[in-house]
Formats: structure tokens, C-alpha cells, sequence
């Protein structure tokens, strides 16, 4: 088997976007690298390309246009778009022959048409990986007049060798948006992450919940904020540490400015750390394709509170390594909160069931080795 195939792993997104579709390529090159393959990041991230200069992996800056919204009115203007298509094209052709690709890992929009057609032309391997994005791309297929550019991801998906999806909940909505009855080049292959567990001794003066996330509407933020003002009234002695930035960080603040034991801690590099001294993790988030920061705290063996919406129940078990409560609703999460906080032999249990199921099931290295390096050969 040649193991020393150029693989080019594509990632592009808005730069407050740095959550597990955006550490995905980084952590896949540098198991590649493990296994002699020779990845080569490509992204329009700085943080991306950061992250991959500290693994010493290749890496080049990516075109990328930031206008992604293209309903509406902007369908006046569809021309413009499919222009950039072409140059975009003739990037990819150059970028191929100057690394001498022999397979494209493509995991955004743009670059599901213009790599993929690139790719093909050369006789290249073309691999899709989707992080929660097509069952959006393939809304209103079978309508003649709508969605032009859903139109072409899709045609461009048959040339793909093979596209996989992060849960089995996101390829039902993937089937149910396109209308396909059969989508013969799609698998799930899950996302994980590398092990670095490690136990603290957590001698804590507050019990502490932990988020991280993006510090947008929809990850359910304001709802832990609320949530946690209930159980606080009760439970003096607890904490909410929440770390991430994005867009809605001084409106999340504003709401919580009444509560000196909301902390919002900022950006953090090294999340398992924070993990090990936190006693349990929420994710009350509305939508979730497959959510990293869930596996890294099955990792850290957390008992889980989170919201039972996309791949959340494919990680959390309810009532095994955690609770699974509905999304929005303040109230199911402050008594699922309460709940652990009272019952101190069922958080450990909880997090005892999480590091199970990390080991079993979302090991990067054994998902790379077992799964992905199948689709590159």
C-alpha cells in the first residue's frame, strides 16, 4: 500500500469560526503525518493555519470569499458567483500541480465545486467531508427555479469518491433536504480527538460547569446564563465558566453582569486543561451536526447536560454519561443542573461512562487509521 500520497485538506470559514470543523483539519494532518502521508493544510483561517505551523505541517492560505449568502435577491447576481467558481477553478489547478496532489479532502461550499471539477480534470481522488453544511446546500432541489448553486454541489457530489458526514442524524437530514432516495458515496464517520486525559485531584471551593463554545444566539447561551441564575438561588457555591468569543460576547456579558460567578474566560488553547478542573459540561446548543467539545468531554470523563437536537444523543446517553433536556427551554436545564449538583455519586458514575465511551468510540487515531486512510486508498 503507498502510504505517501499528498493529501490536501481544505477548510474555509468565517474567522470568529473556530470550533471542531475548523480543528478537524489540523488533527488529520497531523495523524496523516503519523501514518507517512503528506497533508497540506489549506484554509483561509489564520487561526487554522496557525495551529498547523505548530504540528509543522505544510500549509498555504486559501481563497475564500466571504459572501456565502446567496437567497433571495442575490440570485440576481448568481453570474458574479459562478465567475468566482472559475477563478477559483484555476487556483485549484495550480495549487494541484505545485503540491502534486494525489488526493483533495474538501470540506467547504466553494470549494465542493471548483476542487471537486479541478480534481477531476486532473484524475484526482476527490473526498468530501461535510460538517453540518449540506443539508442546508441541498434545500429545494427538486424545484426547478431555486437553489442554482445547491443545484451544482449536488451534481458535483456524484464525482466525489466518497463524502462522509459527522452523525447519522445529519446523513437523515441530508436524504430528507435532497430527496434522494439512495446517496450511494455517503458514510458517517465520526469526528474524536486525540487522548490526553489526565486526572486532577479537583479540590474545588465552588462545584464548576463549563462551556465552550462560540459566543453566538445558538449555542444555547443565554439559556445556560438563565438557567444558572435559577440554580445559583440555591446552590451559592457554584460557578459557569464559559469560554470562547464571537459576535455575541458584550450581549451575553450585559446579561450576566448581575453575576460575578458567571466567568467569561476568553479563548483557550488548551481546553482539555480547563476540562480537568470543571466538574460537569453543558451544551444546551439549539442545532448540532456533531459537536467536538462534547467528545473532549467524554475525554476528560464530564458528566454531560446537553440539548437532545442533531448528533448530541450520539455521544450523550441519557441518564448513562449524562442528560439530554430540549433545546430553549430554561427550565428542563436548571433541574437537569440541580440534579447533579445534589447527587455527587451519579456525576462520578456519569463521568465514568463518558471516558468509556470515548475510549470506544471516538479515538481520533483509530477513526484516521480504520476509516479515513480506507477512504484515501
Amino acid at each position: 500500500m503507498d502510504k505517501n500520497k499528498t493529501i490536501l485538506i481544505v477548510r474555509n470559514s468565517y474567522e470568529y469560526s473556530y470550533g471542531g470543523a475548523e480543528k478537524y483539519p489540523v488533527i488529520l494532518a497531523a495523524e496523516l503525518k503519523k501514518l507517512n502521508y503528506k497533508p497540506v493544510v489549506v484554509s483561509n483561517s489564520k487561526k487554522v493555519l496557525s495551529d498547523a505551523r505548530k504540528f509543522n505541517i505544510v500549509n498555504t492560505n486559501s481563497l475564500w470569499w466571504k459572501k456565502q449568502n446567496w437567497d433571495g435577491y442575490n440570485n440576481f447576481i448568481l453570474p458574479v458567483y459562478f465567475l468566482w467558481q472559475l477563478i477559483l477553478f484555476f487556483w485549484y489547478l495550480h495549487i494541484i500541480k505545485k503540491f502534486d496532489v494525489d488526493v483533495l479532502h474538501l470540506q467547504s461550499k466553494d470549494d465542493f465545486i471548483a476542487g471537486t471539477l479541478a480534481g477531476k480534470l486532473l484524475k484526482k481522488k476527490i473526498i468530501w467531508t461535510d460538517h453540518a453544511d449540506l443539508k442546508h446546500i441541498f434545500l429545494n432541489l427538486k424545484i426547478w427555479y431555486k437553489n442554482p448553486i445547491g443545484k451544482t454541489v449536488f451534481i458535483c457530489s456524484k464525482l466525489a469518491s466518497h463524502i462522509s458526514v459527522v452523525s447519522k442524524s445529519e446523513l437523515n437530514l441530508i436524504k430528507n433536504a435532497s430527496g434522494a432516495r439512495r446517496l450511494e458515496n455517503f458514510s458517517v464517520i465520526y469526528n474524536g480527538v486525540n487522548d490526553s486525559f489526565f486526572k486532577i485531584n479537583k479540590i474545588n471551593k465552588r462545584l464548576i460547569f463549563i462551556m465552550t463554545s462560540r459566543l453566538v444566539g445558538d449555542k444555547g447561551i443565554l439559556e445556560a446564563i438563565d438557567a444558572f441564575k435559577i440554580v445559583f438561588k440555591k446552590h451559592k457555591n457554584t460557578e459557569l465558566q464559559i469560554y470562547g468569543t464571537g459576535p455575541d460576547e458584550v450581549f451575553f456579558k450585559e446579561k450576566s453582569a448581575d453575576l460575578p460567578n458567571i466567568r467569561f474566560m476568553g479563548f483557550s488553547n488548551n481546553i482539555p486543561e480547563k476540562l480537568s478542573l470543571a466538574n460537569i459540561y453543558l451544551h444546551p446548543t439549539y442545532h448540532e451536526g456533531f459537536s467536538l467539545s462534547i467528545v473532549e468531554a467524554t475525554m476528560m470523563g464530564l458528566p454531560i447536560i446537553a440539548t437532545a437536537v442533531g448528533g448530541n444523543p450520539e455521544i450523550v446517553q441519557n441518564n448513562i454519561n449524562g442528560l439530554l433536556v430540549p433545546a430553549k427551554q430554561v427550565s428542563n436545564l436548571s433541574m437537569a443542573m440541580e440534579k447533579l449538583i445534589e447527587d455527587k455519586d451519579l456525576r462520578e458514575n456519569m463521568g465514568k461512562e463518558s471516558r468509556r465511551i470515548y475510549l470506544e468510540s471516538f479515538q481520533f487515531k483509530d477513526i484516521v487509521n480504520n476509516q479515513i486512510r480506507v477512504m484515501y486508498e
